[in-house]
């Protein structure tokens, strides 16, 4: 399923015209996340290099010109929760580090109910993406959830989306 969500994303955005000659895109799987009011944020850590697609290219890598999400977000619980994804590329597993950056807010869903973010979507909430990019760029980074409220969130099918501009 993920993966078939993925090539329509991808074929998307060549239908859209924003991908062109020397463009590829690479999808990062990045897993799953449960929070809850005991845990209020969760990681992942990412290292670009466990990627067989970004290993491919990264020598023809000129710049990352877009940045995009996907997931899907289920509040069990019974308040509305609001959440917020950050990366940094210091591991930390007790807090989110300081040196976090931005990348998704105003993420908010009702009790009871799932949020699916298409890529599309997920501009809504993008936040500091040249922060995010240059992030990135340094091959391993950790990806934090964070949520507020009385709830039970779990973010599933986390994917992050590059479009990667080569080298001419």
């Amino acid at each position: 399923m993920k993966k078939t969500l993925i090539l329509l994303l991808a074929v998307a955005l060549l239908t859209a015209g924003c991908l062109v000659t020397g463009n590829i895109v690479i999808q990062i799987d990045v897993g799953d996340f449960s929070l809850s009011p005991d845990e209020t944020f969760g990681y992942e850590m990412v290292n670009l290099n466990d990627n067989p697609d970004y290993v491919e290219h990264k020598d023809d890598l000129n710049s990352i010109d877009d940045i995009g999400f996907v997931c899907k977000v289920h509040n069990t619980g019974g308040t509305t929760a609001t959440g917020k994804l950050y990366i940094s590329n210091t591991s930390q597993t007790s807090a989110v580090p300081n040196d976090k950056i931005l990348v998704l807010d105003g993420i908010s869903v009702a009790a009871g109910q799932t949020k699916t973010i298409t890529l599309e979507e997920s501009y809504n909430y993008l936040k500091n993406f040249e922060a995010a990019r240059d992030a990135i760029l340094k091959e391993q980074f950790t990806v934090y959830w964070t949520a507020s409220g009385q709830f039970t969130l779990d973010v599933t099918d986390m994917v992050i989306v590059l479009s990667i501009n080569g080298k001419p």
